[in-house]
């Protein structure tokens, strides 16, 4: 049995992503995985229900109030072996997650990003044996230099383990279909369409003199919005890798376009907003982004795969 205890120093820094794919990658090895977030940062924190939908299990939707109930619930996960893996809470202080680690005997995964916070060390090495070794999630595209040039020496001179550098992934920060429609108070054309589908990009129609389907092939996965009086648009966009329609000021698109898009399966949203107000919309949608979809799963775990030394880190947690 090993307890991995996965922090960060504040929220938003991808350990419900990290924690679950590597829980993920233990299942498939064989190996046997409990994972729980005892205590929840917020009122409205589904991550322990997100854990166990995604992973299949019939655990992980315990909550508690205490570190004392949650210490409990970790020897409660331990009596049935394997690995434990638990989520810190980014509500607790530092010393709340020490007394949690050197409680459960836990070996600690700190998550942070490339940019190191003046503190991070200090907070990673106050673990003592407990710190396992240190992620960098979220690594921009020309953060690169970044992490060799600072972050590295830096880790290097406090004898800190890097397991490994994450790129971002634009994937991570995409709503599903359905997600879009609640949130923006919309209406699905058809009910017989996969609205759990993600949403990666978005697009606004009524372009230059380009034809249609130049601009709207620049992007895969997307969702365009356009005025629902438009079926030139419409059919442009159609012929590209689409994710749904966002139809403003409430008209709903032609016959036509709603046939070739069923045969496409292709959703289509009617809001009343207009398309400024969609932007607006949907920048405030995308800031609640969750790690919630399998598709989620399926990519992270790859560049997990290919940024870590996967079996490795398993062999040194079993230690």
């Amino acid at each position: 049995m090993s307890v991995v205890y996965v922090i960060s120093e504040a929220g938003g820094m991808g350990k419900s992503a990290f924690l679950t794919s590597l829980a993920s990658f233990m299942k498939e090895q064989g190996h046997m995985v409990s994972v729980s977030k005892p205590i929840a940062s917020s009122p409205e924190d589904q991550d322990s229900s997100t854990f166990a939908d995604l992973l299949h299990l019939e655990d992980g939707k315990s909550s508690v109030a205490t570190l004392i109930d949650a210490v409990g619930e970790v020897d409660r996960l331990t009596t049935e072996g394997g690995f434990v893996i638990i989520e810190g809470s980014s509500t607790l202080e530092l010393a709340e997650h020490m007394s949690f680690a050197e409680e459960t005997d836990a070996k600690v995964i700190l998550i942070v990003s490339q940019m190191l916070g003046p503190d991070t060390i200090e907070f990673a090495t106050s673990f003592g044996h407990n710190l396992y070794g240190l992620v960098v999630n979220n690594e921009t595209r020309y953060g690169h230099t970044e992490v060799e040039k600072s972050l590295i020496p830096a880790l290097d001179s406090a004898g800190i383990k890097l397991l490994g550098t994450l790129p971002e992934i634009r994937a991570l920060l995409s709503l599903t279909v359905q997600q879009i429609v609640d949130g923006l108070g919309g209406r699905l054309i058809e009910d017989q369409v996969d609205a759990s589908r993600l949403v990666e990009s978005y697009m606004v129609g009524g372009f230059g003199m380009d034809p249609g389907q130049y601009a709207f092939s620049t992007r895969v996965n997307k969702a365009v919005i356009v005025r629902g009086d438009r079926p030139d648009v419409q059919m442009s966009a159609l012929s590209t890798s689409l994710a749904c329609f966002i139809l403003t000021r409430g008209v709903e698109p032609i016959e036509y376009v709603q046939y070739e898009a069923s045969e496409e399966g292709v959703p289509i949203i009617v809001v009343d907003m207009d398309t400024l107000e969609v932007m607006d919309g949907m920048g405030a949608l995308q800031r609640n982004a969750r790690f919630d979809h399998p598709e989620k799963l399926l990519q992270y775990r790859e560049i997990m795969k290919e940024n870590i030394d996967l079996e490795g880190l398993l062999v040194g947690l079993l230690q």
